[in-house]
């Protein structure tokens, strides 16, 4: 993710905090993208990231599938879900460029 300055922390734990409450679709959804963009950066693009990237999506789907978000938290949840996501593809890509040119 993009470095932050005085508010890494606060960031951080705010994004922990938010993938740790599992009781919603969205906090899955959360949980599952944060793990695939960790497992992206510790082992590189492998089958368990695209796995839990994967899975990610299918929760995001499935927590609009019958309406919008109903709370504050869920819709918290599911744009840092999105963000994770989107973080995962752009890293992905830049690795695969990377490693392209050598």
């Amino acid at each position: 993710m993009v470095s932050f300055d005085v508010t890494t922390p606060e960031i951080r734990d705010s994004l922990l905090s938010l993938a740790l409450v599992q009781q919603t679709i969205p906090g899955q959804a959360l949980l599952s993208a944060l793990l695939a963009f960790t497992s992206l950066h510790r082992n590189g693009l492998q089958n368990q990231a695209v796995q839990l990237k994967i899975l990610a999506i299918q929760h995001l789907s499935a927590s609009v599938k019958d309406g919008p978000l109903m709370s504050v938290k869920a819709a918290a949840q599911h744009v840092a879900a999105s963000m994770f996501l989107a973080s995962f593809e752009v890293s992905s890509v830049l690795r695969v460029s990377f490693l392209n040119q050598y």
